[in-house]
């Protein structure tokens, strides 16, 4: 990323995603990208919001999320395909969950099934 360098910043090196432990993978927090941005948005003063807008590659003229969704119209499975119109705004526009105007009120919390492992 140019702007790290701009702050004198060095690129991360790629750190695997995952792990296995007993043959279970393992995710895991990239932590010298962390630390990278961490000290990015120190030196620059640059608020967090516009930090990942930057990385995901927003811009005001293209302000979608993911720069490889696009409308496969010349496709010929394109022109069948029922749910273009819903394609076409995501495409366009983003996903924009609707929600229902009410939820069931929670009487009492959920019993917590699982254990947390650790990193």
């Amino acid at each position: 990323m140019v702007l790290l360098g701009n702050y004198g910043i060095s690129s991360p090196d790629s750190s695997p995603p995952s792990v296995l432990t007993n043959g279970i993978p393992r995710f895991r927090i990239d932590r010298a990208k962390q630390a990278a941005y961490s000290e990015l948005l120190r030196r620059s003063k640059m608020s967090l919001p516009d930090l990942i807008r930057h990385v995901r590659g927003e811009t005001r003229s293209d302000p979608r999320l993911n720069k490889a969704l696009h409308i496969p119209d010349h496709l010929p499975s394109w022109k069948p395909y029922r749910y273009k119109d819903q394609w076409r705004n995501i495409v366009t526009h983003r996903v924009r969950p609707t929600w229902r105007n009410s939820f069931q009120e929670q009487k009492k919390p959920l019993r917590m099934t699982g254990r947390p492992y650790e990193l």
